[in-house]
Formats: C-alpha cells, sequence, structure tokens
C-alpha cells in the first residue's frame, strides 16, 4: 500500500480548512460563445453572434456571486416573470394572425411618407407584433437605399422582379409604422433584402459603419418566427423567396459556413415543394405562374450548384422540365409578356451557369483522379468541351460584337464575366500539364495557357471600360473572385517568359504589365477584397525579378517546387524550368483560391 511521504517539519500543526474562492467579479460572456469556446467582447449583440447572423440568439444568462436564492425570493422571480408574461401576451393579441393573403400585389396604400427613425440598437428585445418589428426600422431614407443596393447586387443573380417588388416594398414602407399582418412574409422578404443591400452598402464605402446589417437580419429572423409559428397561412412565394435570399445572404456574407449555407437552400427547397412550385399548375395570373417557374429554377439551381462545388452525394433535385423552364423575358416587360425590341434573353445567364457545371463534370472525369500530369490526349479533350460550352453562349453574351441601342446594360457585362471564367478555366486546365515530364505537352500546355491568359486580360480591360462609361450601377461585378482570376492568367504570362527568354518577350512583357494594372484598378475599388492586394504585391515582387534578369520561380528550401502548386518537381521538370537555389515565394496558397468560392472553410 502506497503511503503519503512524511510532511515538512516546518508545515507542522493544525490543519487549515480551505474554502472555494469566488470570482470578485462576473464573468461575463453570450451562451453560444461560451458553448463553442469562442472569443466574446460583451456586446449586446456579440462580435461572433453578429458573424454568424445569430445576432438575435445572442444571450447572457444571469451571474451572482451572492448567497443563493431563498424560497421568497424565487416566489417573488415568478410573480414578476408572470406579471411580464401577461404584459406580452396583452401586447401580443393586437396582431393575431386574420385570414391567408394573396400572393399578387397589394393595392396602392396610402401616400403618407412618415416614417419613425430607429435609434442605434445595442441590444435584445424580444418582439411579438409585427408593429414592434416596425418600429426597430432604419429610417425611411436610409431603408429605400439598402433597396437600391440590393437591385444592383441582384443584377447578377436575378432572384427577384425588381419592378413589382420595389413598388410592393415602397408602398409598405410609406404606411409604416401602420402595417397588417396580411403583408407578413412580404415584410420579411424585404428584410432580408435590406439586409443584403446593407452589406453591400459597407462593402461599397469601407468608411460607412453601421451595424444595419446585424440589426436587419435579426429582424428578419423575429419576423420568420411570427410567421412560422403561425401556421402555415403565410407561407406563400414571398416567404419561399425571403428564405431563398437568406441562403444567398450566407454565401455571399462574412465567415458564413458552406454548411450553413446548405442547410439554407434545403430550407427553401422544402418551402418549395410545400408550395408545389415542382409542379406546372395553372393560374389565373400568368405573371404568378412565371414567378413560381422563375423561384424553382433558381433554387434548383443553387442546389446543383452547392452540391458540385462542395461535392456531396446526392440526390438532388431533377432536372428542369420544358414546361419548367421560366420564359425568357425581361423583367421590364414580363407582365406584358413581351421580348422586347433587343430580344435579350433575360434567363440565358442562369442556364449557361447550369451547363456549366455539367461541363465541369464531364473535365473531371476525363481527368486522371491522381495527382499524375494529364496525356495530351485527355488535355485536348478536356479542352474541346470548353470550346464547344462557350459556342453554345446566346448572341447577346459574345464580347466580339457592337451592342445594340436598346439592349439592358447588363448583357455586355454578363457576357464578359462568363468569357473571364471559361478562360480561367482554361488556364486551370492547362497549368496541369505544366509539370508533365513529356516536353510536346509542356509546350502545348503553355501555348493554351497564355492564349487564354492574353484573352482573360484583354476582356477584363473591355468590362472595366464598360462598367466605367456605360453602366455605372454595375459596381457588384467587381467582385473578390477577379483578383484569383487576373492573378493565375499573369502567372500562366509570367510562366512563358521564363520558359521562352527572348520570344516575344516585349509584348508579353507589355502583358503582364497589363495585368497588374488591372489588378491596381481593382484595389481602387472600394471593397474589402484583401485577396486583390496581396496578389497584387506578389505579382510586383515577380515583374521585380523579371526586369532584373531574375527567374521569380526559384528556391532556397533544397527542393524545386512548381510556380502554380508549390508541389516538388522531378529532376526533368526541373532541367525544364531552370530553377536554381534562391529566394523562393511561396505560391501554393493561391492555388487553393483558384477551384472557386467553396475551396476555404468559409464563404464570401
Amino acid at each position: 500500500m502506497l503511503t503519503p511521504p512524511p510532511s515538512d517539519s516546518s508545515h507542522a500543526g493544525p490543519s487549515v480548512e480551505r474554502r472555494p474562492i469566488k470570482r470578485a467579479r462576473a464573468v461575463r460572456v453570450c451562451t453560444r460563445c461560451k458553448v463553442q469556446k469562442l472569443k466574446c467582447d460583451r456586446e449586446e449583440p456579440c462580435s461572433s453572434c453578429n458573424r454568424a447572423s445569430l445576432g438575435h440568439r445572442c444571450v447572457y444568462k444571469a451571474w451572482s456571486n451572492g448567497p443563493p436564492d431563498t424560497p421568497v425570493d424565487l416566489a417573488q422571480r415568478v410573480a414578476q416573470l408572470e406579471a411580464e408574461l401577461n404584459q406580452l401576451r396583452a401586447t401580443s393579441s393586437e396582431s393575431s394572425f386574420p385570414t391567408p393573403r394573396r400572393t399578387s400585389e397589394s393595392s396602392a396604400p396610402s401616400t403618407s411618407t412618415t416614417h419613425p427613425s430607429a435609434a442605434p440598437h445595442t441590444s435584445y428585445t424580444p418582439i411579438t407584433s409585427f408593429q414592434q418589428l416596425a418600429k426597430q426600422l432604419p429610417p425611411l431614407e436610409t431603408c429605400h437605399k439598402y433597396l437600391n443596393h440590393f437591385a444592383k447586387f441582384d443584377v447578377n443573380y436575378r432572384t427577384t422582379h425588381i419592378p413589382s417588388f420595389r413598388r410592393r416594398a415602397d408602398a409598405l414602407l410609406a404606411r409604416l409604422p401602420s402595417i397588417s399582418t396580411d403583408d407578413a412574409s412580404l415584410i420579411a422578404l424585404i428584410l432580408i433584402a435590406m439586409a443584403i443591400g446593407a452589406e453591400r452598402d459597407s462593402c461599397l464605402d469601407p468608411s460607412t459603419t453601421t451595424h444595419d446589417a446585424p440589426l436587419l437580419d435579426r429582424l428578419y429572423a423575429n419576423a420568420i418566427d411570427l410567421i412560422e409559428t403561425s401556421g402555415g397561412e403565410y407561407i406563400d412565394l414571398d416567404y419561399v423567396l425571403a428564405v431563398y435570399l437568406r441562403s444567398v445572404r450566407f454565401k455571399h456574407g462574412n465567415n458564413a459556413s458552406p454548411a450553413v449555407t446548405w442547410i439554407a437552400v434545403g430550407k427553401a427547397i422544402a418551402a418549395a415543394r410545400w408550395l408545389r412550385l415542382d409542379h406546372v399548375e395553372e393560374a389565373v395570373w400568368s405573371f404568378e405562374v412565371e414567378m413560381r417557374k422563375r423561384l424553382w429554377c433558381q433554387i434548383t439551381t443553387s442546389e446543383r450548384l452547392l452540391m458540385d462545388l462542395l461535392r456531396l452525394p446526392g440526390p438532388a433535385c431533377p432536372p428542369l422540365t420544358p414546361a419548367q423552364i421560366p420564359l425568357i423575358i425581361d423583367d421590364s416587360v414580363l407582365e406584358t409578356g413581351d421580348m422586347g425590341s433587343s430580344g435579350v434573353a433575360e434567363w440565358s445567364y442562369v442556364a449557361i451557369k447550369m451547363r456549366y457545371a455539367q461541363i465541369t463534370a464531364k473535365i473531371t472525369a476525363i481527368l486522371p483522379a491522381d495527382n499524375t500530369p494529364p496525356s495530351l490526349e485527355q488535355l485536348e479533350a478536356a479542352h474541346r468541351l470548353l470550346l464547344d460550352f462557350e459556342s453554345t453562349f446566346d448572341p447577346h453574351f459574345r464580347i466580339d460584337r457592337t451592342p445594340t441601342f436598346d439592349e439592358p446594360p447588363w448583357a455586355l457585362g454578363q457576357g464578359c464575366v462568363l468569357i473571364t471564367g471559361v478562360m480561367h478555366a482554361t488556364i486551370l486546365l492547362f497549368e496541369k500539364g505544366f509539370k508533365s515530364p513529356d516536353s510536346t505537352i509542356r509546350s502545348a500546355c503553355l501555348k493554351g495557357a497564355l492564349q487564354a491568359a492574353e484573352r482573360l486580360i484583354r476582356t477584363f480591360q473591355l468590362l472595366y471600360a464598360h462598367v466605367l462609361f456605360k453602366w455605372p450601377d454595375g459596381r457588384p461585378l467587381n467582385i473578390w473572385s477577379f483578383g484569383g482570376k487576373m492573378f493565375a492568367a499573369a502567372m500562366a504570362v509570367a510562366s512563358a517568359l521564363v520558359v521562352e527568354p527572348g520570344f516575344n518577350t516585349s509584348e508579353r512583357r507589355n502583358t503582364f504589365a497589363e495585368a497588374i494594372r488591372n489588378l491596381e484598378l481593382m484595389t481602387t475599388e472600394s471593397t474589402r477584397c484583401t485577396m486583390n492586394d496581396r496578389s497584387l504585391a506578389l505579382l510586383r515582387k515577380v515583374k521585380t525579378k523579371l526586369d532584373n534578369g531574375e527567374n521569380p520561380f526559384v528556391g532556397d528550401i533544397g527542393s524545386e517546387r512548381d510556380p502554380f502548386s508549390g508541389e516538388k518537381l522531378d529532376e526533368r521538370a526541373v532541367e525544364w524550368t531552370g530553377i536554381s537555389h534562391e529566394e523562393w515565394l511561396d505560391w501554393s496558397q493561391w492555388n487553393a483560391m483558384f477551384p472557386g468560392l467553396f475551396s476555404g472553410e468559409t464563404l464570401g
């Protein structure tokens, strides 16, 4: 049996009972940060909950360092809570839900323009009626500004029929705070649209300091809770669109995980199926039929793209039948059924994006499953798929043409975005053959990547000029992913300068400089994108080495690496690139960003 060691004589004496030490001050942390062991700044709501779009659920539990409550104290507390509950029930009786409303547009309201200016909201107050919710909205002018930003954001995504939505939204905002629960789902739709617009406002102007986006997210969650606890009366098209826009908000917001986005899309699918949007049904109003088709097309497209990018197993919603495909008409003339004189197809952009997901799946099936370099036949077959895909673009997406005077400004802009995406995919395809031991494959890949890079750089210049001079509202096109695409193009040109010195050197140096200037244009835009800044800094280092006659793709760590992937090269590839043991720039961090938006652990 083990016995304790003898105690020191200096510690002899009567034992002293140790009492538990209580903290001298309260440790204040919200329940979510405490459970997930996150850093909490003790605001209401805290920044961690705000970044996760869960500000409405940021709760602090009471803490006390005094003696435990006596039965008398507990009884008094219960009586106090019962009184507060009775008061809340009396307040909520004002907003009892009447009969469900129709999904068509509401009639024009009164022309009152009064609107309460909301004070800063730093704490969460439970909302039990839409009247309470309306009193917490930002001022009317700010609401209109956020809706304008949402309309510009939606140019690329076409989720909403903006003309009818703005008419109904402006009418509802004009009569605040006098609102009816008949507008429950429209209120939720307006709130999530303004939340997207508020986030867009802070991105366009980083100097803007506003807490409206988290506030609107919280109000949206309250509105959805009120709708869902009332039964199924208010599950209509506006509700489904609001739920779907929530997934769009996650996908393009800050620090939203792929899992949260995927679950949000799943909720939109469930709500859409509850309304039988997956069935083509006749309705008295043809506009409602078209809106049902649009919404189902958007939701199923998002599901398929997410499944492809996240590599999730099926099954997905079945492909759209010809009867389910939305009409090819512009928003401004949708209700009349006239395509307009330009005949530009609004939904062709969405259809092309859906086909692109199928093309990427076919390319993946052609290329080797492991990391071995593909053969020349495999590269040519994959490249042929991209060429055939581009040949199917509608005429208004061709950028080698003169735009008609009456076509929407977004037509040429979307065409530039599509061409840029195809060229970027071409560069990444040929990059896979850069480390091939076959010199014929390396030469062919370098040539193909260089041609795609030059076209990508020219296309972006056309896009920027178009946005600057003909489409001032098209700023949402300047998204962060252009930085990665421009970097890939510039690296392809730099590789050609290193591998083929003396061949079209002056022309290629000019092309490389144009890529740097394009990135400089991006960084001067009012965005919070740090990727463009990082890529610009790295390209400037590459340019300095090239100007000094040095090789930028070199290493000093005892092993040679591929300039794109950062992987080790074999001896034959080393002989081709002529790498020596000097300073090495780590390009591997960029390779993870090239494939797309979902390669990291967060979205946005």
